[in-house]
């Protein structure tokens, strides 16, 4: 009789263990679930950000083009000023209107634009590749 006692004892306190681990192992599961969502919102908000930033680029690498072709105009003009007919007087004239047209300014804003958003585009993928990197090791 006594030996079933313990008998029953044990069996009591393997049923408790088991459920502290069943408990303990959902716990962890809702835990789980909880850093993978919290993980794809993320990923969705940092792909909201780089295509944003994708936009921005194509928008710069518009203006880019736009400045390059406006400096390949001013460019064709200095060369014409370089002719005997132009001389110093009209190269200054030439630079005078470039500063007021902002063709000048536009093309090195540009660039430094152009520049920012790859640094941008570049760090967003790279944390991009991290949070997948996450997500399919979880």
């Amino acid at each position: 009789m006594e030996a079933i006692k313990k008998k029953m004892q044990m069996l009591k306190l393997d049923k408790e263990n088991a459920l502290d681990r069943a408990e303990q192992a959902e716990t962890e599961q809702k835990h789980t679930e909880e850093r993978s969502k919290q993980l794809e919102d993320e990923l969705v908000a940092m792909q909201k950000k780089l295509k944003g930033t994708e936009d921005e680029l194509d928008k710069y690498s518009e203006a880019l083009k736009d400045a390059q072709e406006k400096l390949e105009v001013a460019e064709k003009k200095a060369a014409d000023v370089r002719t005997p007919n132009g001389g110093r007087e009209g190269c200054e004239h030439w630079l005078g209107e470039a500063e007021e047209e902002g063709k000048i300014t536009v093309l090195s804003n540009t660039r430094r634009a152009k520049t920012n958003i790859l640094e941008k585009l570049r760090s967003f993928q790279k944390i991009v590749s991290y949070f997948l990197a996450i997500i399919s090791y979880s």
